[in-house]
């Protein structure tokens, strides 16, 4: 795509703090595990974060990292739980937070949802959590009604 700054800005972001934006409520929102579905196989966080990072900043980065998501801690049991949390987080939550701290900062009405609803005929497989997307079925009501629970 092409920045035409019309349909298309060059710097959103940049436009947003200024004020440049159409004056309209907005809703923005996560889910609670995103990053899992994008980190099915990985099981080392190290490996992971060396990989992501690479050499000099994964050095500096991997015990800050590491030390906010210890297994043992709520629902980081392994280190694809302590994966999906991280990319959860610096792909999804904080983004998605600091879209709204300055779409809200300039004055334009702001809401947020969090979606943490996970149901076992949801899943794409047992154990995948609140993953990116998983939502939908539910919101369009389109999931599989065999087995749905009264919250669905």
């Amino acid at each position: 795509p092409v920045a035409d700054n019309i349909t298309l800005v060059a710097n959103p972001a940049a436009r947003r703090l200024s004020g440049d934006i159409a004056r309209i409520p907005v809703l923005g929102g996560t889910n609670a595990q995103e990053g899992r579905v994008f980190t099915i196989g990985q099981n080392n966080v190290t490996a992971f974060l060396q990989a992501s990072f690479g050499g000099t900043a994964a050095a500096a980065l991997i015990p800050a990292i590491t030390a906010a998501y210890p297994i043992g801690s709520a629902g980081i049991t392994n280190d694809y739980d302590a994966i999906g949390a991280i990319v959860t987080d610096i792909t999804f939550q904080c983004p998605q937070a600091l879209w709204a701290n300055a779409t809200a900062l300039i004055g334009t009405p702001t809401w947020r949802y969090y979606y943490n609803a996970s149901f076992y005929n949801t899943q794409g497989y047992p154990n995948l959590g609140v993953y990116h997307a998983s939502e939908i079925p539910l919101v369009f009501r389109t999931y599989n009604r065999i087995n749905s629970t009264t919250q669905e």
